[in-house]
């Protein structure tokens, strides 16, 4: 025994130079090959960071989807970025992988899960990213790559899926394209785009009333109250005193505008009633003892022939009704409205010099109108915009670590491979001087 083993051992002693220098020439191309993939290859971490992630959903409440990160938006703003190397969008996407990330615990909750036939229900919040770059010898630029992804990103999400209040801000571009209505028209766009703040805010109000901005030192109640005396007061003060005094921009173009405005509401609420006055006469022609039973072909919402219980269809023909009615009191108000302003502008006249002066006065009423708003309107975005970011601590965070020569080497890896790869080398020389001797 001990003789076979000191055979083997004098076949390996006089093969060793042979076995090392194979040995650290193949693991040396084996850690070189591992560094440049290593290092020319980085995954970054993404956490999305907000209530509705755990259901799978954007904040706006539509369905997330992790893979719009590779989307052609991104991507290219992702090049506006940075694209030292020339690469387009379809090279970019082929070098990047997108995967969820679990835990070893939620890993083994699925298996069991499917083992014992319950359903178990998992929706990662958290991602790995990768983008690995095509030429492994020139410069490495993958974390400023990965940089640019998650940057272009981060923009395309929050614009297209995070709480938007742009309503908060009318802006100077806006109130500039009002100075083309007449003074009224003007009152009424104000109050609308006002009204809309306040519904904003209101809600905000309802659903944290003790958030407290650290910039402003408002709370969304102080902000309501800023918006509704803006309102109620200094907007209904102006639109009170343009209509009580008439003064218009050009008084006999917006009586005409008026007067057509008439028309066409008479018309449209016109057709409301009959269409009201028709469905309630259809709805008569039902007989009552079948309509339980009898069923009708109809048409859903693809165009698709199907037959519908004639109960049923009757219930859309009183809905339809009752709708055509709500809309024909809506516009008997309008017209009641415009015919109002026919006649408080038709029957007050000035003379050139008092229309001239009450046209002034409205303007400036006009500009401190609007030095206000925009006054509020900041006040009011930026808590709210301190109040998005509390809220959600930032919808989407990264986490990308730094390129690390000694981390890309793997040199546990190389060992264990280099260890493996001296065996076999023994083994295969083993081999070779059994096989000799029996020649």
């Amino acid at each position: 025994m001990w003789a076979f083993v000191k055979r083997w051992y004098d076949v390996l002693y006089r093969q060793r130079i042979f076995i090392i220098t194979a040995t650290l020439i193949v693991s040396v191309g084996y850690a070189a090959f591992n560094f440049l993939a290593s290092y020319n290859k980085l995954i970054m971490s993404m956490w999305l960071n907000y209530p509705a992630a755990e259901k799978g959903l954007n904040p706006d409440g539509t369905r997330f989807n992790v893979f719009e990160i590779k989307s052609v938006e991104v991507l290219d703003k992702a090049l506006e970025k940075y694209n030292t190397t020339g690469i387009t969008v379809d090279e970019l996407r082929s070098r990047i992988d997108v995967y969820e990330k679990s835990s070893s615990t939620i890993a083994e909750k699925v298996k069991n899960a499917k083992i014992s036939g319950n359903e178990f229900k998992y929706i990662p919040n958290e991602y790995s990213i990768s983008y690995s770059q095509k030429n492994k010898f020139s410069k490495n630029h993958t974390y400023e790559m990965l940089s640019a992804i998650a940057e272009a990103y981060k923009e395309v999400f929050e614009a297209k899926h995070a709480e938007n209040n742009a309503i908060l801000t009318v802006g100077v571009d806006k109130l500039k394209e009002y100075e083309q209505y007449e003074y009224v028209e003007i009152a009424d766009l104000l109050l609308d785009n006002v009204a809309a703040m306040e519904t904003y805010i209101t809600r905000r109000n309802d659903e944290s009333g003790s958030y407290l901005s650290e910039t402003t030192g408002e709370t969304f109640a102080n902000v309501l109250a800023m918006i509704q005396n803006f309102k109620n007061i200094e907007l209904e003060k102006f639109k009170a005193f343009v209509v009580s005094s008439a003064v218009a921009k050009d008084r006999e173009t917006y009586l005409n505008k008026l007067r057509y405005n008439v028309e066409n509401l008479t018309f449209e609420r016109s057709k409301a009633l009959r269409e009201a006055e028709f469905v309630k006469g259809a709805i008569e022609k039902y007989d009552p003892n079948i309509t339980g039973v009898a069923f009708i072909p109809s048409l859903d919402e693809n165009n698709e022939l199907y037959m519908n219980r004639t109960k049923t269809g009757i219930d859309y023909l009183a809905n339809t009704a009752y709708n055509a009615g709500i809309n024909a009191e809506k516009l008997n108000k309008e017209i009641e409205k415009n015919n109002y302003l026919i006649n408080m502008f038709s029957n007050i006249y000035y003379d050139e010099q008092e229309a001239s002066r009450l046209r002034e006065k409205a303007d400036n009423m006009l500009k401190e109108l609007e030095e206000k708003l925009i006054a509020i309107q900041s006040i009011a975005k930026r808590v709210d915009d301190e109040y998005i970011a509390y809220k959600t601590r930032d919808y989407i965070k990264f986490n990308i670590p730094e390129k690390s020569i000694i981390a890309s080497l793997d040199l546990m890896s190389t060992i264990i491979f280099a260890f493996w790869f001296f065996l076999a080398s023994c083994f295969l020389v083993l081999m070779k001087e059994r096989l000799f001797r029996r020649v």
